[in-house]
């Protein structure tokens, strides 16, 4: 039999009640009580809902058949995670004491150096009584210096307090010091109080939150003290198994942690993502657990999860954990507590496209853009897989929501990692209405929207259709002379570079090419007999 379950069967048969307790699948808890356990080794469970669903039951389930105030709520109704039990329940006996407790929710953190003498100033958060006695607790406080073989050698008196149940200080802020005559070594500082049960003879340490911090470290050479803060766990992943990781599967993961940090009793969890990728590929949260890490330990937790089959296939996943810390005004923060790598076999890696510039209407004349000949031209980086895959190109309205045209273009190619690829967009909408504006934005093949919205989105009015209208490269019209272009005639003049950026655009039929730097460009002229193009070499 494992020493957890011994330790239950020797309480039973102490004739003691168990407090026991547990969580389901999806982290909702009930405490209740075992009271006996027969031959075949199922306990006998009081579920506290006054007889309903009393009866025996093996401690890998503990899943009743109807559940009263303060169960389940959810399709999982089994209290098997996060189990944990109270021993030594009994009425008082011969020579019995209360047991007094003090609960702090952290004190001020300390990291400097002090002189022998000095008066030095620490804070003290949320203190309460919670005892376990109705009894009001009258105590003194102090500020308790340990030596190395725990042994106090030295007491600072902060001050009387008389605290009735779950009553006590919200701040209290306080000082110590550390005597002239002490010899040189390693102390602890730490809260403490006595009672007046007692007449102040017992000491007790006060009890400080998971993760918070704990106690101060006195370091003592010469006339110099160190003063540190002794605060939570302090863990480095010693080895992982397995080292990969099937998505859409059930995986049990044993992570081995050594902690050369405090002692930690609490909730713990982890994070999974493709390395220097978090934004772009389907990551993993894991639900929180209860663990027990003892202080300067090597631990092996073990992990059973259902992992996402969204997960992609990359042999440099982060496996990032997290344990959590409550500060002085009750909120929640998550605290690395160490990290490390793992494979995922998993599914195939998507394209991840990103529009790096605003849409351009390549062939916008007089404000207007020839509804069976739209063509956009736009930056797209791909942080993803390859590419290979038509685009959709959605209309709307903003006069009216529900209308909606689209085009589907050619199959366009963004090289996988890549940090820049310019392509046009051809195609045509037949729903749209002639003079009338409309934005268009640019969807993936799977209909993803692509991702900046200040990016993806131009507003284009739509003239008749342009059916017949030439766009080849003729130079008949398009003169140069004296750093200057010269088109008679011509209503609108734009100069792209090669990758069809917009460099310049004027109106009339002159353009000036002066301190553009050496490449290739085309002009775009818009003139009486429609649209000429001329390829310019600027040397």
């Amino acid at each position: 039999m494992k020493l957890y379950e011994q330790g239950l069967v020797n309480e039973i048969e102490a004739g003691r009640p168990v407090p026991y307790g547990g969580v389901t699948k999806k982290n909702e808890g009930h405490f209740f009580v075992l009271d006996g356990i027969n031959e075949d080794g199922y306990y006998h469970v009081n579920w506290g809902w006054g007889g309903l669903s009393n009866g025996y039951f093996l401690i890998s389930s503990l899943d009743p058949d109807a559940q009263g105030v303060g169960g389940a709520t959810s399709t999982y109704t089994a209290f098997k995670y996060h189990q944990l039990y109270i021993s030594g329940i009994q009425k008082p006996q011969d020579g019995s004491q209360t047991g007094w407790n003090i609960m702090v929710d952290n004190i001020s953190t300390l990291d400097d150096f002090y002189a022998k003498g000095d008066e030095i100033k620490a804070t003290i958060y949320d203190a309460y009584n919670n005892s376990s006695t109705y009894d009001t607790l009258k105590c003194k406080l102090y500020w308790d210096l340990y030596d190395a073989e725990g042994k106090i050698i030295g007491q600072n008196f902060i001050k009387n307090d008389t605290l009735p149940l779950n009553y006590g200080f919200d701040k209290l802020t306080t000082t110590f010091k550390i005597p002239t005559d002490i010899a040189d070594g390693d102390y602890t500082m730490r809260l403490d109080f006595t009672e007046a049960g007692d007449d102040y003879t017992t000491v007790h340490s006060a009890a400080v939150k998971n993760g918070a911090n704990k106690y101060y470290k006195i370091k003592v050479d010469g006339d110099d003290v160190d003063v540190t803060t002794a605060s939570g766990v302090k863990l480095t992943i010693e080895s992982v198994t397995p080292d990969k990781l099937k998505a859409g599967e059930t995986c049990d993961m044993d992570v081995t942690f050594k902690n050369t940090g405090e002692d930690y009793v609490g909730d713990f969890s982890f994070f999974l993502y493709v390395n220097g990728k978090k934004n772009v590929y389907p990551t993993y949260s894991s639900s929180q657990r209860i663990v027990s890490i003892p202080a300067d330990s090597t631990v092996t937790l073990k992990f059973e999860e259902k992992i996402p089959a969204e997960l992609v296939s990359d042999n440099d996943y982060v496996l990032q954990f997290y344990y959590y810390t409550t500060d002085e005004d009750g909120y929640t923060d998550r605290v690395k507590a160490g990290k490390t790598t793992i494979a995922v076999d998993g599914a195939e890696k998507p394209a991840a496209l990103y529009m790096t510039d605003d849409i351009q209407l390549l062939n916008e004349t007089d404000g207007t853009v020839p509804m069976d000949d739209i063509q956009l031209g736009v930056n797209l980086e791909n942080d993803g897989a390859a590419y290979n895959a038509p685009v959709i190109v959605k209309a709307t309205s903003d006069d009216d929501w529900d209308f909606e045209d689209s085009f589907t273009t050619d199959t366009i190619n963004v090289p996988a990692d890549s940090k820049g690829k310019y392509v046009v967009l051809k195609g045509a909408l037949t729903k749209v209405e002639e003079g009338q504006t409309y934005e268009l934005c640019i969807y993936t093949n799977n209909d993803e929207y692509i991702d900046p919205t200040y990016c993806n989105s131009v507003n284009a009015t739509f003239a008749h259709k342009a059916t017949g209208v030439s766009m080849t490269v003729v130079s008949k019209g398009i003169y140069y002379t004296g750093n200057t272009l010269t088109a008679p005639g011509a209503k609108e003049m734009c100069l792209y570079n090669i990758n069809g950026s917009l460099v310049s655009r004027v109106k009339g039929g002159k353009l000036s090419m002066q301190n553009m730097r050496k490449g290739c460009y085309l002009v775009k002229v818009n003139g009486e007999k429609g649209p000429e193009v001329k390829k310019i070499l600027v040397k």
